[in-house]
């Protein structure tokens, strides 16, 4: 009996620690989320390129993880299922901690939990 309570208990706190952790807890939703939110942010007319060089040298294993996970997941869904043919454009973003201090010609894409996507806009 005590199973029946507890089960439903643990996903719960699982989900709620998903949402709101300090590092980008990678869920099929939250993923789908932040791939939703970068497309709406820079367009469908381009493919879209993650470069994670600065979150994957991290030092948290959970950091290490995510950009992994987010990186491939947009990757699959570029590649396989958000376009017939491949655009001639490409946007290349960057997936970087938000602790770091980013440069200042930086559009942010995306911004939650403690993970920032980002592109370089040309200066004027």
């Amino acid at each position: 009996m005590f199973n029946c309570y507890l089960y439903p208990a643990f996903n719960l706190h699982i989900s709620n620690r998903i949402e709101v952790a300090e590092y980008y807890a990678p869920s099929f939703r939250k993923m789908e989320n932040t791939y939703q939110a970068v497309r709406k942010k820079v367009g469908t007319d381009s493919f879209l390129k993650i470069v994670a060089d600065q979150y994957i040298t991290a030092d948290s294993e959970d950091m290490f993880n995510a950009s992994i996970a987010l990186t491939d997941y947009i990757g699959i869904a570029e590649k396989y299922l958000s376009h017939e043919v491949k655009p001639e454009q490409t946007i290349t973003l960057y997936l970087a901690s938000a602790d770091r201090h980013l440069p200042e010609n930086v559009d942010i894409v995306y911004q939650a939990n403690g993970m920032v996507i980002f592109r370089f806009v040309k200066s004027s």
